[in-house]
This record gives structure tokens, C-alpha cells and sequence, in this order.
């Protein structure tokens, strides 16, 4: 199982640098503590540059008084074609944003794995409600 422990993304384009933390996300209480501490990899799915789904959330709001109760919330303004950077070390990973979608909460067909090496990141939308998901889905462009 991948552990994204120590892996930090950033998004140049929106500002965003967050670090990153593998977690169990059918275990709800883990899931949510861990989101105060930064982004969350679910374990299960697959790591960065390995084929498969790289599927990672974030807070867009939360009143957790965190750095990070926001660090997603301008997800929905992410421009196509911009870059998402996984690092960890001296090991990198380039994705290109290809699309974004909004989901229903329970819609975790997301999670998904496939064929392709991707990434795939989600935040609550609209801003301020936990109501539906923003995803953007992200394809590897370089690894180093």
C-alpha cells in the first residue's frame, strides 16, 4: 500500500503548497483529523507515478482553526493545463490538470482506480457547504 507520508503537493497557478498524509479514508475520525494536518492520499489508491488513480482531498472550508481549513477552497478556479506537483526528496512529479467536474458526496466512483497515471483531487463545493465534491483530474506529464 503506497504511503504518501513526507510528499508534499503544490499548485503554482492558485498558490497552494500543502504537505501530505496517507490515510485509511473509510475510517471517517482519521480521515477528518488528518485533513487538519494538510492533504489527504486514501490509501488503497495508487502513488504518485505509479499507474493507476492518486486520489487526494483537502478542506476547501472548515472551522478547525488548521493552516489548512481552507487550502483547497480555490480548487474550482484551477486553470486546465496547469501544473500539479507532487514532490517528496529529490523525487518529482508533474501533472497536467485535463478536467474538473462536480459530484455528489457520495459519489466515490472518483476513487476509482484506472488504466492511465493519474491524479485525481477533491474539495467540497460550493465553498462554505460540505453539499457536492469538486475534482479536478490530472494526468502525468514528467517524473523526475
Amino acid at each position: 500500500k503506497p504511503n504518501l507520508e513526507g510528499y508534499q503537493l503544490s499548485i503554482p497557478s492558485l498558490g497552494i503548497v500543502a504537505p501530505i498524509n496517507s490515510v485509511n479514508c473509510a475510517d471517517y475520525n482519521a480521515y477528518i483529523s488528518y485533513l487538519n494536518q494538510g492533504l489527504i492520499h486514501c490509501i488503497g489508491t495508487s502513488a504518485p507515478g505509479e499507474s493507476g488513480n492518486s486520489f487526494i482531498a483537502g478542506h476547501s472550508s472548515a472551522e478547525t482553526r488548521s493552516p489548512y481549513e481552507s487550502i483547497f477552497a480555490t480548487l474550482p478556479d484551477f486553470p486546465d493545463g496547469s501544473e500539479i506537483i507532487l514532490s517528496h526528496n529529490d523525487k518529482t512529479y508533474k501533472y497536467i490538470g485535463i478536467s474538473e467536474k462536480i459530484v455528489e458526496e457520495t459519489d466515490i466512483s472518483v476513487m476509482n482506480q484506472s488504466d492511465d497515471t493519474r491524479l485525481t483531487l477533491m474539495t467540497c463545493w460550493p465553498v462554505g457547504t460540505a453539499d457536492k465534491r469538486y475534482i479536478v483530474t490530472a494526468t502525468l506529464a514528467e517524473s523526475n
